[in-house]
């Protein structure tokens, strides 16, 4: 293999190495880039969970007020909060892709139709000439506080489920953050390891035998011709080698062929 080819193949040697801690890295982003979709989608759950119990706690202030006589200010807050508990409901719908959270959505659902049925009667009754209209008001604001005591409950043990997702994702993020650059590092540590021995070898296998020949090379200029040359690779230093041990021979040849002819000038003196 020609020395240009083994320096290639090195090269590549180090960009599959890359490429394979690329690979791992793109990976790890592309789960880091989920979770944070997953952390984004329930910190969005949880904002409008929020505000579903702040229209629970606006429809039954509102209603409050109805009992008491001012019904503008009461049917304004009872307004405002069934369109937030809609709002909050609908937005929860389009969130929400768990199934065990949709179950408990589900729920929350039943027992905000409990509360608006009750807030219903309370708006009947507050405005019925009943002579009991007050103790039934009362009866019907006792059995309200429960209901919306009940439907905060549930959001808020559905708060908690999204909180124990959302703390298991910003977990796994970290963990995958910390991995990704556990990764990145060590590619490059071992990427700079293995491009450092690469190149020793690589410096060794090309000037050893350089070294070697031109110390042979310096001896021949001098005159001494005995010597052993092997071709230790099939690259270019090895041809260099071949070339020498021809050069070498051809010198000994015209060596001996001058010896010749000086015994034969000698002979003929004679």
């Amino acid at each position: 293999m020609k020395i240009q080819h083994k320096i290639i193949v090195s090269f590549l040697c180090v960009m599959v190495l890359f490429l394979a801690a690329g690979l791992v890295i793109g990976a790890s982003v592309q789960q880091m880039n989920a979770l944070e979709a997953t952390i984004s989608t329930d910190y969005a759950i949880n904002a409008e969970a929020m505000k579903y119990q702040d229209g629970v706690r606006q429809l039954q202030v509102g209603e409050s007020f109805v009992v008491q006589g001012n019904t503008a200010m009461g049917s304004q807050l009872i307004g405002e909060g069934k369109d937030g508990m809609e709002s909050s409901r609908a937005n929860l719908r389009s969130l929400v892709t768990d199934p065990s959270l949709l179950t408990s959505l589900d729920e929350i659902s039943r027992l905000e139709a409990g509360v608006l049925a009750t807030s219903e009667e309370i708006d009947r009754l507050s405005t019925s000439a009943d002579p009991a209209r007050q103790e039934l008001l009362n009866r019907k604001l006792a059995t309200l506080q429960d209901q919306v005591e009940a439907l905060n409950l549930g959001i808020s043990a559905f708060v908690d489920r999204t909180d124990q997702n959302l703390v298991a994702a910003i977990k796994a993020a970290k963990e995958y953050g910390s991995f990704t650059t556990t990764v990145t590092i060590l590619s490059f540590v071992i990427a700079l390891c293995i491009s450092m021995a690469i190149a020793f070898f690589l410096a060794g296998r090309i000037t050893r035998p350089i070294v070697k020949l031109t110390g042979i090379a310096n001896k021949v200029s001098n005159g001494i011709l005995v010597h052993t040359i092997t071709r230790e690779s099939d690259d270019e230093i090895g041809d260099l080698a071949d070339s020498f041990r021809k050069m070498i021979n051809a010198f000994k040849v015209i060596q001996s062929m001058s010896a010749v002819r000086s015994d034969e000038q000698m002979d003929e003196d004679a």
